[in-house]
């Protein structure tokens, strides 16, 4: 169901509700339906969150946080479209700048808290079966045409971005601090846990080294 814009909400949230919006909704029986706007409304996401990044206060990760979007929407989205090279693709952009760790020398420190809380919902909730089976079946592919020497450069360069994509949002997110470092209490560690479990499931790990060798050897 499509969420609703509250009235007299600023023109910031306006507009970052419309985005989300934008992407898409839950349906009935559960899953995700991408909006037909989807990939144009992750390129202004994406644009959001390069200009937040500049911004000492960190308004828009930190409502993108209050709004659970990753839970709600960027998750969901990348399970329904990990077939899908180019909306794959561009959600994996948004996450991996959503769950970039930020500079606290450049953060004011009324965020800092608020963007380390936002981190760890974020880890939460990516730490998930159908995420990380998502993730593998990203992986598949391009890594099956790197091996084999690929259909062409400019389909090796794409295939190199995306396995550089999923390298750099995991190495995000097994960043996040722990809650031992913070105090959040258990559900950060739990989350950890959740992820690390999912990856041996999922036989994440033996595809991530392969991953690796072939981004150095495309480097």
């Amino acid at each position: 169901m499509r969420r609703a814009v509250p009235v007299g909400a600023s023109t910031a949230v306006d507009g970052l509700l419309g985005k989300l919006a934008e992407v898409g909704q839950l349906v009935e029986d559960g899953s995700y339906e991408p909006g037909p706007d989807c990939a144009a409304a992750l390129g202004d996401l994406l644009r959001l969150l390069r200009r937040d990044t500049a911004d000492p206060a960190a308004p828009a990760r930190l409502r993108m946080a209050d709004l659970d979007c990753v839970r709600t929407d960027l998750a969901p989205l990348l399970v329904c479209t990990a077939d899908d090279a180019v909306l794959s693709r561009a959600v994996l952009r948004v996450l991996v700048m959503l769950t970039m760790p930020f500079d606290e020398r450049r953060t004011l420190p009324v965020a800092r808290s608020g963007l380390v809380r936002a981190l760890q919902r974020h880890r939460s909730a990516l730490a998930r079966q159908d995420v990380v089976g998502a993730l593998v079946t990203v992986l598949v592919g391009p890594l099956q045409r790197l091996q084999t020497g690929g259909e062409g450069e400019a389909v090796g360069a794409a295939d190199t971005d995306m396995v550089g994509l999923v390298l750099a949002l995991l190495r995000h997110v097994l960043m996040v601090p722990s809650s031992t470092q913070v105090g959040a209490g258990a559900a950060a560690d739990a989350a950890e846990d959740a992820m690390i479990a999912a990856f041996a499931d999922e036989k994440l790990l033996e595809l991530l080294l392969v991953a690796v060798q072939l981004a150095d050897e495309h480097a």
